[in-house]
């Protein structure tokens, strides 16, 4: 498995982990424990999706950082399999 694979799976894990406690705390709101949870998942979330746009390119169109072009469309796209 290359490491664009590795560091995508990874962020497919903690945005699944953010988004089941997102549905946990709709109905506990109250719950400081799973709210710290979603916190740390969403810091690693966002470290990652830093990491995947540096080595990568833009893991969504959000994430475009070039000034001068709209690279968001050069290949490829971060759901694409490349050997």
């Amino acid at each position: 498995m290359s490491e664009r694979e590795k560091l995508m799976r990874e962020l497919q894990r903690q945005g699944f982990a953010m988004f089941d406690a997102h549905l946990f705390l709709d109905s506990h709101p109250a719950s400081r424990q799973v709210l710290a949870f979603y916190r740390k998942r969403q810091a690693m979330y966002d470290q990652l999706a830093a990491e995947y746009g540096m080595k990568f390119g833009p893991l969504t169109a959000g994430m475009q950082t070039n000034e001068n072009a709209w690279d968001w469309v050069d290949g490829p796209w971060p759901w694409e399999y490349v050997e």
